[in-house]
């Protein structure tokens, strides 16, 4: 048993894999699917500026989602008045009306992420995502009371789960035998037997793609995760993340990216070419059938309506395949990410990371796999709960630090590293030779130490470079230096039919020279060489 001063109290979530029957496994789908429903509902009338889920127009005219009407007890009402489906599932009344719930929680989250919490007259429906059957929902979230989590006294790391009356009781599997409760460490059942956990546990209830089903239970912030902080001596440490390296620290030490995704390239791959030409979504033929059936149901009444396809056994099967690998490859890197941070935290007492943009940095396409291979964001999420749970200092760097141009020894700045490219360099001032990813690391630790540790919303994104001006209206272009008169101009009369056009105009006659037919030159450069070519033919016959 851990010395009390020596457990850190920290808010735990424990996740376990659940085992419903067939039956309990049709009504926790139904609740999901009634979730799924009332969303998209919801925000069908949020684009509509439906008053009961909108606030009232401001002085400027705009309207925005009003949340709170969302898990009022009358809208609530209202949803299951447009489809009982709804309230048939029987969903717990939490999932829709409490702040962990659908409206509160979820909702908010979506558009504040989506729409970048602008007004609904300033956004694109098109741009928000509505769950489909391509994209389902797959949880909920709820609160229990404590004492509706049973756990065995025969084998610790058995439980069993009650949602709700309807669904019953359900086994789960990984418990964590090592929690304890309050100053006197006591077990689950001695806490909840002594009046200890009355307050109710935020449960979530979540199906992947695999068709298994899990559960995550935040325990109280008096709970204690029993894992003991480090007491020997340790050092200070900067760490660079990486793709080549999942992260390269200060004293050398390399920890390598094992790219699992990659491995197992040539087995996804085969899995996609058999979905594309099995009978599922996957396939454009299905696809095309569908969408031919859906515009031949609009113009029948609905008892002539034919339905849709669905896709067949062996489409299924591959998708549940390639769900499985994929699943394998997460768990294959989450346990190697586990291992090393574990490492990390054990073995020093203050990091130093650079924080990280990876949405951004994921929008180079030719990044973009190797990152989502990398996984980083995952890395440093686990190593920030971590350092926190064994009260080792995790300090932060700003995204814009020039930490990979630095020199390490002389603090030089050399621009020319900015190039990915380059590995290893020399400082022009010092002469020291410097592998860049250690340098880097060497210089995330100096600048944090020195200034601090940042956090993300204190990170200021510096004004980009205003662009150079392109062909406007009251812009021109002269196409040879000896004929001034000449020029490129931007035809408003063309642009209004198509995208923006240009013409070639003589300045002493007024007149256009060459509009391309009628239809304008798509670019300044398209219309000069046009022009130059057809001048160069004239002259020459």
């Amino acid at each position: 048993m851990p010395s009390k001063k020596s457990v850190d109290k920290v808010t735990y979530t424990l996740k376990m894999r659940i085992y419903p029957n067939e039956a309990q496994k049709k009504k926790i789908d139904a609740m999901i699917h009634a979730l799924h429903i009332a969303y998209n509902i919801t925000f069908h009338e949020v684009f509509q500026k439906n008053p009961l889920v909108c606030s009232e127009p401001k002085e400027n005219g705009s309207v925005w989602p009003d949340f709170d009407k969302m898990a009022n007890a009358a809208w609530i009402h209202k949803l299951y008045e447009i489809n009982p489906s709804i309230k048939e599932a029987e969903a717990p009344a939490s999932s829709l009306e409490s702040n962990i719930g659908l409206f509160l929680s979820d909702a908010k989250r979506a558009w504040k992420m989506g729409m970048g919490n602008l007004p609904i007259d300033k956004v694109n429906r098109k741009d928000f995502h509505f769950y489909s059957k391509a994209e389902p929902r797959l949880s909920f979230s709820f609160q229990m009371p404590a004492k509706n989590l049973i756990v065995s006294e025969d084998n610790p790391k058995v439980a069993w789960i009650i949602i709700s009356k309807k669904v019953g009781k359900i086994k789960a599997r990984g418990f964590n035998s090592k929690l304890r409760f309050g100053d006197d460490f006591l077990t689950f059942n001695e806490a909840l037997s002594c009046g200890m956990l009355n307050k109710k546990l935020t449960v979530k209830i979540s199906r992947d793609r695999c068709d298994d089903y899990y559960t995550s239970i935040t325990m109280p912030d008096f709970c204690h995760s029993g894992v003991n902080p480090v007491s020997k001596s340790r050092t200070e440490v900067g760490l660079d993340v990486g793709i080549k390296n999942i992260a390269t620290l200060s004293d050398g030490t390399e920890i390598e990216n094992k790219h699992f995704k990659k491995k197992y390239n040539k087995k996804l791959c085969q899995y996609n070419r058999q979905l594309s030409r099995r009978w599922g979504p996957s396939n454009l033929s299905f696809r095309d059938y569908n969408k031919s059936i859906k515009n031949e149901n609009r113009r029948l009444p609905e008892e002539k309506r034919q339905p849709l396809a669905t896709a067949s056994k062996r489409y299924l099967k591959t998708k549940r395949n390639k769900a499985r690998l994929e699943r394998r490859i997460a768990r294959q890197r989450d346990t190697y990410y586990h291992q090393q941070t574990g490492y990390l935290v054990q073995n020093y007492s203050t990091i130093a990371v650079e924080t990280l943009r990876v949405k951004n940095m994921m929008r180079n396409h030719k990044l973009a796999s190797a990152l989502s291979d990398a996984a980083m964001s995952d890395f440093i999420s686990k190593l920030t709960y971590k350092s926190k749970r064994s009260k080792i200092k995790l300090l932060t760097i700003g995204t814009f630090e020039p930490s990979s141009q630095l020199c390490s020894v002389c603090n030089y700045q050399n621009t020319k590293v900015k190039n990915l490219g380059i590995r290893e360099w020399v400082c022009p001032q010092c002469n020291t030779k410097h592998n860049r990813d250690v340098n880097a690391a060497k210089n995330i630790l100096a600048i944090a130490l020195s200034k601090g540790s940042v956090s993300d919303d204190e990170i200021t994104i510096p004004a980009k470079k205003k662009k150079k001006s392109r062909s406007g209206p009251d812009k021109v272009n002269i196409i040879m230096p000896d004929r001034p008169n000449i020029v490129v101009q931007y035809s408003k009369e063309l642009t209004t039919r198509n995208n923006p056009r240009y013409v070639i105009y003589d300045k002493n006659t007024q007149s256009v020279v060459d509009d391309a037919q009628g239809s304008g030159y798509r670019s300044v450069a398209n219309a000069k060489n046009c022009y130059k070519s057809k001048r160069k033919h004239s002259l020459s016959n």
